[in-house]
């Protein structure tokens, strides 16, 4: 019976990258279809900006919250709440301080008020429920699945619709706004516990430690996979930056599924191993 019901966690944590990837593609085709391929490099590079933000300034508090021996914790969990709370307001701040360099330095592009609405997006996310992640710890996939799911679902439904409303670029940040926004409702929805708010220096200290060299890795990934679309935006018509951004995801697709799929499900699994004593015998078998 374990070995079904882990099974069938290892269907849902592939199943949920394999729907975010599937929306976003569908996201790309019906804005290239509606709006045409200029717009869709413009909302390309929306996203992109936003991307640079979140690369930069992932602590993974979320990520401790699975692999911590006390994650399950109630205090741990309301501190990792007001560290992703903070991270949303630093990540809004840099993405205001962004908008009137990325306005004047893209010639034809996104101006500068669409990257400052855009700053609602990470403070939006910012009041996550972090509930559906530390359940990850007892491969409990199914709120993930609704979570991000929800949300990714949600995200491509309004698609259309805002395509047609704002007929231009900035559809993308009602679109992003939808989705977190879909994002956080469904987390607090889901959740077993009452959402807390803590910022112990201790524990966000710990976070920082925990998280630091992540974002050293986090911004030679974004320099190595995603920033060479600023470089074709900056020298290229908005149609290139356009074919180029697709591309590119159809290319990433595999590696985007299987990697996120690999976080959930291995996490707690080597967790478990480092508690046991047994982590470089499974890493062994891995």
């Amino acid at each position: 019976m374990r070995s079904a019901a882990t099974r069938q966690g290892r269907l849902v944590a592939l199943s949920v990258p394999i729907l975010n990837e599937a929306a976003a593609m569908g996201r790309s085709i019906v804005l290239a279809r509606v709006l045409g391929a200029d717009e869709l490099g413009r909302a390309m590079l929306l996203a992109l900006s936003l991307r640079l933000v979140e690369m930069a300034s992932d602590v993974a508090a979320e990520r401790l919250l699975v692999v911590a021996r006390d994650g399950d914790d109630a205090t741990l969990q309301a501190n990792m709440h007001g560290a992703v709370f903070l991270r949303g307001l630093f990540m809004s701040v840099f993405l205001l301080l962004l908008a009137w360099p990325m306005a004047v330095g893209f010639d034809g592009g996104p101006v500068w008020t669409s990257y400052a609405i855009l700053a609602g997006v990470p403070l939006l996310r910012g009041l996550m429920h972090l509930d559906y992640r530390r359940l990850e710890r007892h491969f409990s996939y199914r709120r993930l699945a609704f979570v991000d799911g929800g949300g990714a679902i949600l995200m491509f439904v309004v698609t259309i619709p805002l395509a047609f409303w704002w007929g231009d670029h900035r559809a993308m940040v009602g679109i992003l706004l939808a989705q977190v926004g879909a994002q956080v409702v469904i987390s607090h929805l889901v959740a077993e516990r009452q959402y807390q708010l803590r910022f112990d220096r201790a524990v966000l200290l710990r976070v920082w430690a925990f998280g630091a060299p992540l974002i050293v890795n986090s911004l030679l990934m974004f320099v190595t996979f995603q920033a060479d679309r600023m470089t074709v935006a900056g020298f290229f018509t908005w149609a290139d930056v356009a074919a180029y951004s697709v591309a590119l995801q159809l290319a990433m697709l595999p590696a985007q599924i299987l990697g996120r799929a690999a976080g959930s499900v291995l996490a707690p699994r080597l967790r478990l191993a480092h508690e046991a004593g047994t982590l470089s015998q499974v890493v062994r078998r891995m």
